[in-house]
């Protein structure tokens, strides 16, 4: 009985694929590409510094859920005051809490930019989700 079963079981295993099935192959050649939203932020934060993480956040899920949902973006808050994270202000030449689009190709920066209009805008969320759905966009299609 189990030298049957066996048998059942490798015969199974070994039927070919149905004319809908198809098997797909990662080119290896191809780039492997994320893109990440950054939220920088220190740990005394103030009314204003929270209501730029919400409109961002709420900005970024709203207008690229697939996106997020495929791993092509994806949004990171980090705490400046952590010390495995004061190099971002060096490497992105941050003064303030800032919303940071970064693009890795095979775990390599190759890009970046502060969306540096977030306290300007603060005071009109409409505007301000626009500017930050903009701005993504942008970056995105480049």
């Amino acid at each position: 009985m189990r030298v049957f079963m066996l048998a059942l079981l490798l015969s199974l295993f070994s039927l070919p694929l149905s004319a809908e099935e198809t098997v797909v192959v990662a080119d290896s050649t191809a780039p492997q590409v994320t893109n990440v939203a950054y939220y920088f932020f220190n740990t005394a934060r103030c009314p204003s510094c929270l209501k730029i993480e919400k409109y961002s956040h709420e900005a970024i899920e709203a207008g690229f859920a697939e996106k997020m949902t495929s791993g092509e973006l994806s949004w990171m808050m980090k705490n400046l005051d952590e010390d495995a994270n004061a190099h971002f202000i060096d490497d992105y030449k941050l003064f303030t809490k800032s919303l940071v689009l970064v693009r890795y190709e095979n775990g390599q920066q190759t890009k970046w930019k502060n969306c540096d209009k977030v306290w300007e805008l603060l005071h009109d969320e409409a505007a301000f989700k626009k500017y930050v759905e903009s701005e993504v966009a942008t970056f995105l299609g480049s």
